[in-house]
């Protein structure tokens, strides 16, 4: 099986060098945009592969063409993501906590509890835009050309086998949680060691009892058909679910001038769209997910609050790159800007 991956792998790059052969030839510039996601109409990473595909060719006039490559063709997220920063693809759709070990000062975005409501988190989204489009380029050789969201729904939450009604019912619970410091901080804060477990492997993981929780946003009920084993979502809210769309700074430089304008045209153009379609995939996935039940928040939320914004001070070093000064610095303009200052 293994060896039959490693094929399927080597021979989507074969093509994606074939199409950009083809490509070179007829005048035009073939990009290539991968995610780990399915190609359907509920996933949001096609979704938005799809919409940028058709802004960055429209902005270009046809001169720059857009391949997708979904459903881990080309790698899973993290090696995804690697290889953007090394140019080997020309983009790559991820959670911001995959981008983040690459950049760790962007987990001034998914601090727990930083964002109180969906105006707070596109407030700041907007406000700290300059900072993070000059920071990642700098620090991975990565852009940000998408910011994708779930708006009200688009929280990470609990989602679980067993009634999750407050801290100690998680305590009762195996949770998976992504190796992510931040993540890994965070629930530890709440009382509990999470089992580290690949993306890939977790739906089996729910079927055979080895985890009875999870936490993600709601969308991944019916794009990863999630709904067919999870039977209770707690809304916890403790970060929300920001996924970027990343483009390889050496293909970026590669580009004409208006190439580059019409990539930073598409990106403009992709971040108004995605709020509100992100939303609609999010709410749509909750209302036809009718086996799962909706808790709604903790009995003892204020104290899953409390614990979550007690891990920030464990991160100013990290998210100051060794400087923890600086990183608390960037925490309360984060801050800040969420608050509306």
């Amino acid at each position: 099986m293994k060896q039959n991956v490693v094929i399927w792998v080597t021979a989507m790059f074969l093509l994606s060098l074939a199409l950009a052969g083809q490509a070179a030839r007829a005048g035009t510039v073939q990009l290539r945009l991968a995610h780990a996601n399915a190609p359907t109409e509920d996933s949001m990473y096609q979704v938005v592969g799809l919409k940028y595909k058709e802004l960055v060719e429209k902005y270009s006039n046809g001169e720059m063409t857009v391949a997708i490559f979904p459903s881990g063709q080309l790698g899973g997220e993290e090696e995804l993501v690697s290889y953007a920063k090394e140019g080997s693809i020309d983009f790559a759709v991820a959670s911001l906590n995959q981008v983040s070990n690459h950049a760790p000062g962007l987990e001034a975005l998914f601090l727990p509890y930083m964002f109180p409501d969906t105006e707070s988190m596109y407030r700041t989204l907007d406000g700290t835009a300059d900072y993070f489009n000059e920071y990642l380029p700098r620090r991975a050789n990565m852009r940000i050309a998408g910011y994708i969201t779930g708006g009200d729904y688009g929280y990470r939450q609990v989602l679980s086998l067993q009634p999750v009604k407050n801290l100690a019912d998680l305590r009762r619970l195996k949770v998976r949680v992504p190796a992510n410091p931040v993540m890994t901080a965070t629930f530890q804060a709440f009382g509990i060691t999470p089992t580290p477990i690949a993306w890939g492997e977790l739906f089996n993981a729910l079927q055979t009892g080895v985890v009875d929780a999870f936490e993600c946003d709601v969308s991944v009920l019916v794009s990863a058909r999630y709904n067919e084993v999870v039977k209770y979502v707690t809304d916890i809210n403790y970060v929300a679910q920001i996924s970027l769309l990343v483009m390889s700074n050496d293909t970026y430089g590669r580009l004409s001038p208006a190439h580059k304008k019409a990539i930073d045209q598409a990106t403009g153009e992709l971040n108004r769209h995605m709020r509100g379609k992100g939303e609609e995939i999010s709410k749509q996935a909750a209302t036809v997910s009718v086996k799962v039940r909706f808790l709604g928040k903790p009995d003892d939320f204020p104290e899953w609050e409390k614990a979550g914004r007690s891990t920030w001070p464990k991160f100013y070093g990290r998210i100051g790159d060794g400087n923890e000064a600086a990183g608390k610095e960037l925490v309360d303009k984060v801050f800040a800007a969420s608050r509306g200052k």
